[in-house]
């Protein structure tokens, strides 16, 4: 059985960090093994590596390239940045003793240029299992929640948190149309009365079909060098 990856894609502040974490609890009990599934989160990756001494070469370099104090400020990763991140955390995936059977993933792709060529990388990774799942949360509530984790004298951060958001907003259209590309999406609209883990429920019942091998499901990622 091939790796499948559920991408969650959304704006920041949409919930997808909490949701996946809410879909490798419900895949590890039903698997019955913790190893076979494995959340992939760029965001908490570099707050790890913010940390710690890189652990090698790689992730010098990266730990580098980051601008801490403008993410911080609610600033955001250039493109090639997230795909090197993104590239290196594969690596990591595919160096392991066992491989994981299912990938959730969330953080990328943020925009169209993050969505192919991270769709040209799992091609070049032989990942050919793919489901989207898209949190489609309004700016109200978006922006509510990032402004609820600052302080309020942190103006600069607030108004980081508002052009990302702007910048999300501008894109959002024309990445879940090249997203649709690749593979299925699954669009999810949470209300305002649904706990976080009714949204947990309600992805893990919509993706059921992915979590099965159903054939009508599986669709080859095109490279654009194809």
């Amino acid at each position: 059985m091939s790796m499948k990856v559920i991408n969650l894609v959304g704006a920041h502040g949409s919930g997808k960090g909490t949701v996946g974490a809410g879909v490798v609890r419900y895949l590890t009990s039903a698997l019955g093994k913790v190893s076979l599934v494995q959340h992939v989160v760029i965001g908490d990756y570099l707050k790890a590596l913010k940390k710690r001494e890189p652990e090698n070469g790689a992730e010098k370099q990266i730990k580098e390239s980051v601008s801490w104090e403008e993410l911080e400020c609610g600033g955001s990763l250039s493109d090639q940045q997230v795909m090197t991140i993104f590239n290196y955390m594969m690596q990591k995936v595919f160096q392991q003793s066992v491989m994981p059977l299912y990938l959730v993933v969330d953080g990328v792709p943020e925009n169209c240029a993050q969505a192919f060529q991270m769709n040209d990388l799992l091609h070049l990774w032989g990942v050919c299992d793919r489901v989207f799942v898209y949190l489609d949360v309004d700016s109200r509530t978006c922006i509510g929640r990032l402004f609820a984790r600052t302080d309020a004298s942190e103006d600069k951060k607030k108004m980081g948190i508002l052009t990302r958001h702007e910048i999300w907003v501008a894109g959002e259209d024309a990445l879940i149309r090249s997203l649709r590309q690749f593979a299925v999406v699954v669009p999810i609209r949470p209300t305002e009365s649904m706990s976080p883990e009714e949204v947990v429920q309600v992805v893990c019942s919509e993706i059921s079909f992915f979590t099965f091998d159903n054939p009508l499901y599986r669709r080859p990622l095109p490279s654009r060098r194809m």
